[in-house]
């Protein structure tokens, strides 16, 4: 069996006029959308059939090295902010809280 590399990727995320681009450089995806929990849900759900596509293919060990970049260390602190509590919100809507 293939040893499968981490798929934990980082994701940048960047606004710009009122639209959130994010993105996995790694796996060279990336989205737009005016809503941030559903360009993160867009952008995980493209990397799911990727990272699946891969390992069906036995490729899996051919994924990138996912990479820990320090993801908000240039976002201005009040988009900083922004960003961290939608996060919040998307992982407890997906936990079954709202």
């Amino acid at each position: 069996m293939e040893k499968a590399p981490e798929t934990d990727y980082a994701v940048l995320v960047r606004e710009r006029n009122g639209v959130y681009e994010l993105g996995i450089p790694e796996l060279l995806l990336a989205v737009r959308a005016a809503d941030l929990p559903k360009a993160y849900e867009e952008l995980m759900a493209r990397k799911q059939r990727i990272v699946a596509a891969a390992r069906d293919l036995g490729m899996g060990n051919e994924l990138p090295k996912a990479e820990r970049p320090a993801l908000f260390a240039a976002a201005p602190q009040g988009l900083r902010s922004r960003i961290l509590s939608r996060f919040r919100r998307l992982r407890a809507r997906r936990a079954g809280g709202r």
